[in-house]
C-alpha cells in the first residue's frame, strides 16, 4: 500500500513539474550551402573567418557545410604561403575549389 502511494505521488510530482515548464521555442534552421575543396598538399589547415575548421585530409572529399553568406577562407601549411580566397556561399549549392599552396623559397 506505501510503494503504490508512493509511485502516485512520485507520478503526479512529475507531472506537475513537467507542465510547469515553459514551451520550447522553435529551433532556428540556418541556411546552409557546401564547399569542397580539393587542395594541395592535403594536410594543410583550413580557417574558416578565422576560425579553425581543421585539416584538409580529415573531410575525405567530402563538402565542408558553412552558413550562407560571404565567408573568408585561409589554407596554411608550414613551409608553404598562406592561400586566401572569398566565397560567397549559397544556400544548398555546392561550389567546388581547388586549390595548390606555394612553397615557400628556402
Amino acid at each position: 500500500m506505501r510503494r503504490v502511494l508512493l509511485c502516485a505521488l512520485l507520478c503526479a510530482a512529475l507531472c506537475i513539474v513537467c507542465t510547469a515548464c515553459p514551451p520550447r521555442r522553435p529551433t532556428t534552421v540556418r541556411a546552409v550551402g557546401g564547399v569542397l575543396l580539393d587542395c594541395q598538399p592535403k594536410d594543410a589547415e583550413l580557417y574558416v573567418d578565422d576560425r579553425y575548421v581543421g585539416v584538409i585530409k580529415h573531410f575525405r572529399g567530402r563538402a565542408i557545410r558553412l552558413r550562407v553568406g560571404l565567408r573568408r577562407l585561409q589554407l596554411s601549411r608550414d613551409g608553404y604561403f598562406d592561400h586566401f580566397a572569398e566565397v560567397r556561399v549559397v544556400k544548398g549549392v555546392r561550389q567546388k575549389l581547388q586549390i595548390k599552396l606555394r612553397r615557400q623559397p628556402f
